[in-house]
């Protein structure tokens, strides 16, 4: 018998569809004039390749579905990086604008500080720790890197732009309004802490110059003030500002050596003579702040962070409540999405 010529893939389809609607394989060899053996090997090889494909097309389904969530996960992440500091923080060393006083301790301040959400919160606090690689805040990474100079902070940086999966959210939405509203909320917070330093170092020549004591870090015996003063000044001023219902002045503790806490753990002041005239001092000082020009930029640039924050955080939220991201990137086209 001449040996059999070889079968191209067409017609070994075709004879796996004519098999499957009930042809028998005698009759299937009959009409192509093949071996009965041939073509069950043609049939059997047909189902194999057809298999195989579907496995890979259902592979690159389920590729292209991790992908898209990968992109929804990133905007999760962006949702929650995406918040005003609250202002009432814990005071923080390292506080941008009073950082000489750490520098005189050998604290010297880091270029670049995390600022993250912290769990379970997901409030924002200052940290002085560099965030070079895998530095974590509790159970969740840094999402936000402030970059400072002398001056105070000069840039702020979204940990997730230095990932691959951000370049390729921006090939899939190269031209959407999210990139702006991110970038302005940036700015906006930028505005923020560059009004925050400002403020600290006004506060601080005041109280000083009320107070007629110095602003130090460490455990003077003589009377002094602490940082914490200078950042909870700012922070009731700033409320003072807003309308928001500040803290009674009156709830502050006071405590042997003449010290002055707030929430019984922060030092405002250690040592002083008369902690009641320390008291109406600090109001003085507080409703001088809300005056100030300082006072009154500190108000417009919450007001904007506040505004910018929450169109950012609409863009965002549309996309997430889509589930799912339009547009191709140079992964998809390796997966051949559409």
């Amino acid at each position: 018998m001449p040996r059999e010529s070889k079968i191209p893939p067409a017609k070994r389809r075709e004879w796996l569809e004519l098999y499957l609607r009930g042809k028998p394989l005698d009759e299937i060899a009959r009409r192509e004039s093949r071996n009965p053996r041939t073509v069950t090997a043609n049939i059997e090889r047909a189902r194999q390749e057809r298999d195989f494909e579907v496995a890979q097309q259902e592979q690159l389904r389920e590729a292209l579905r991790s992908h898209q969530q990968d992109m929804l996960a990133l905007l999760e992440r962006l949702r929650g990086a995406v918040h005003i500091p609250p202002l009432d923080f814990g005071p923080q060393q390292g506080d941008f604008g009073l950082d000489d006083l750490y520098s005189s301790h050998g604290q010297a301040p880091e270029r670049r500080v995390g600022l993250g959400p912290s769990l379970p919160t997901q409030d924002y606090s200052i940290g002085r720790h560099p965030i070079w690689g895998e530095i974590h805040l509790g159970e969740s990474p840094r999402a936000i890197t402030v970059i400072r100079d002398s001056s105070g902070p000069i840039e702020v940086h979204l940990t997730e732009e230095d990932s691959l999966l951000w370049r390729t959210l921006k090939e899939h939405l190269p031209r959407d309004p999210l990139w702006r509203d991110l970038a302005d909320w940036q700015r906006a917070l930028l505005a923020e802490l560059q009004i925050g330093v400002t403020l600290n170092q006004s506060i601080r020549r005041k109280v000083e110059e009320v107070f007629g004591l110095q602003v130090t870090v460490g455990g003077a015996r003589e009377p002094h003030l602490t940082p914490g003063l200078v950042w909870f000044i700012r922070v009731e001023a700033t409320k003072c500002a807003l309308g928001q219902p500040p803290t009674n002045i009156d709830d502050l503790v006071t405590e042997g050596e003449g010290s002055l806490l707030y929430q019984s753990s922060w030092i405002l002041a250690e040592h002083l003579e008369d902690e009641g005239k320390a008291k109406s001092q600090l109001i003085s000082i507080v409703e001088a702040t809300v005056r100030s020009a300082e006072g009154e930029r500190a108000v417009v640039t919450y007001r904007d962070l506040e505004d910018r924050t929450q169109k950012a955080r609409n863009a965002i939220e549309e996309y997430l409540l889509l589930h799912h991201i339009p547009g191709r990137c140079r992964l998809c086209k390796k997966l051949g999405g559409q």
